[in-house]
C-alpha cells in the first residue's frame, strides 16, 4: 500500500509539471509567434524549447521514482517467477480448509465419520490442511451464507444441498453413496413411528388432530419425507396436526 501511494503520488506530479511546461510553451509560442517576422519568430522558437527541455527534468524524475514505486509493490514471488511457473507450493502452506458437514446425529459422530476423510485429503493435497466443522440444521445455512467463508467445501443432505443450489450458495462435486447389504443404497427416506399404546393410529389418515414430534424442519428423512406421504395421502401437513413439536 506504502508504495502503490508513491506511484499514484509521482505520477499525479509527473502529470501536473508536464502540463505546466506544455502549457507555457504552447501559451508563449500563439501568443507571440505572430507578432515578430520570420527571423524573430525562428528565434523566439528556439529560446521557447530551450526552456521547455530545462523543465524535462523535473517530469522525469516523477516518472522515475512512478516507476521504481510500481516495481517495489509488485510481490517477490511474482517478480522471480513467471505466471507459468507458479505451482500450489508457492500459496501459503499454512492454509486450512473447513468443511462443514450436517451433524444430525451429533458432532461426535460426525467427526468420527468424516475425520478420516479430511486426514486422506491432508496427505493427498499437501500443503493444505483440511478440517471437519460440524453444524447443526441451524446453522449450516447460516454457514454457507455468511460473509465470513470459513467453510470451503459442505455436506448435507440433498433437501438442504437443493436449496442452496436453487439460490447460488453451491454446486455439487460429489455424490456420497450410503453403503447397503449387498449395493449402495439408492433411496433416502424416514419412518412416522408411534408409542406402542397408541393403538388408535394405525395409518397416516389417522394422524389427523395429533400431536407430531420431528426431528427439524430443514431434515429430509426426519420431516420432508413424512410431508411428502402425508401430502401422498391427500392431506395438508400444515393443517391435519393439533401441533408440531
Amino acid at each position: 500500500m506504502y508504495y502503490e501511494s508513491i506511484f499514484f503520488l509521482s505520477l499525479l506530479m509527473f502529470l501536473f509539471v508536464l502540463g505546466l511546461i506544455l502549457d507555457d510553451f504552447l501559451k508563449d509560442v500563439f501568443n507571440f509567434a505572430g507578432a515578430y517576422n520570420k527571423p524573430y519568430r525562428m528565434l523566439f522558437l528556439h529560446l521557447r524549447v530551450k526552456h521547455f527541455l530545462q523543465g524535462l527534468p523535473l517530469a522525469f524524475l516523477f516518472l522515475f521514482l512512478m516507476l521504481v514505486a510500481l516495481v517495489a509493490s509488485v510481490p517477490t514471488d511474482l517478480r522471480a517467477s513467471s505466471p507459468s511457473d507458479l505451482t500450489i507450493e508457492q500459496h501459503d502452506t499454512n492454509q486450512v480448509l473447513y468443511i462443514g458437514v450436517l451433524a444430525n446425529r451429533g458432532n461426535d459422530v460426525c467427526l468420527q465419520e468424516w475425520r478420516p476423510t479430511a486426514d486422506y485429503l491432508t496427505e493427498h493435497l499437501s500443503p493444505y490442511t483440511f478440517r471437519i466443522l460440524p453444524l447443526g440444521f441451524d446453522e449450516i445455512l447460516e454457514e454457507v451464507k455468511s460473509n465470513e467463508r470459513r467453510i470451503a467445501f459442505v455436506a448435507a443432505n440433498p433437501s438442504l444441498y437443493t436449496y442452496m443450489e436453487f439460490h447460488g450458495l453451491a454446486s455439487r462435486i460429489a455424490t456420497l453413496k450410503i453403503p447397503g447389504k449387498d449395493r449402495p443404497q439408492t433411496h433416502f427416506g424416514g419412518v412416522i413411528l408411534t408409542r406402542h399404546d397408541r393403538t388408535d393410529i394405525q395409518e397416516i389418515r389417522d394422524l389427523r388432530n395429533k400431536t407430531f414430534a420431528a426431528v427439524d424442519q430443514k431434515s429430509l428423512g426426519g420431516w420432508h419425507a413424512a410431508l411428502k406421504v402425508i401430502s401422498d395421502a391427500g392431506m395438508n401437513p400444515e393443517r391435519i396436526f393439533s401441533d408440531v413439536i
